[in-house]
């Protein structure tokens, strides 16, 4: 199922609203220079804004693709849901994880990869758990 504007415009509204603010509190505790509130905020608006559409318009059908591939060569896994979810969600968050770490790096912050693993671990299961519980985002 690919998403449309207006889904990922809420999907992407529901991430903003949890990583800005962790991202503000990475930033300005673990960058040498301590950035304004306004531009800590910006920064973390970026990382997001950099990645959210690649995972949700571009990784998606990539991987549908992988999977028809797995299909044609009588792979029944691919048939999984439980399968296509995790390679799904490992292509999405590992991809988001990794460019993120990059443009935090790019300002200075140590340990970026980490930083930016927690806060997208944190955006992700708060997301799957509103999903599961009240369908949203």
């Amino acid at each position: 199922m690919r998403a449309t504007l207006l889904q990922w415009a809420a999907i992407f509204a529901f991430t903003q609203t949890v990583e800005i603010p962790l991202y503000v509190v990475v930033l300005r505790r673990h960058l040498a220079v301590k950035p304004s509130l306004v531009r800590a905020a910006a920064i973390g608006f970026g990382a997001s804004a950099i990645t959210h559409p690649v995972v949700t318009f571009v990784i998606p059908p990539l991987v549908e693709r992988l999977f028809a591939w797995m299909a044609q060569r009588g792979m029944g896994l691919v048939w999984s849901g439980a399968f296509r979810w995790i390679v799904l969600a490992a292509c999405c968050e590992g991809f988001a994880v990794g460019v993120e770490a990059i443009y935090l790096r790019a300002f200075g912050l140590r340990r970026a990869l980490l930083w930016s693993l927690a806060v997208n671990f944190t955006s992700a299961s708060l997301g799957l758990c509103c999903s599961l519980i009240f369908g949203w985002p």
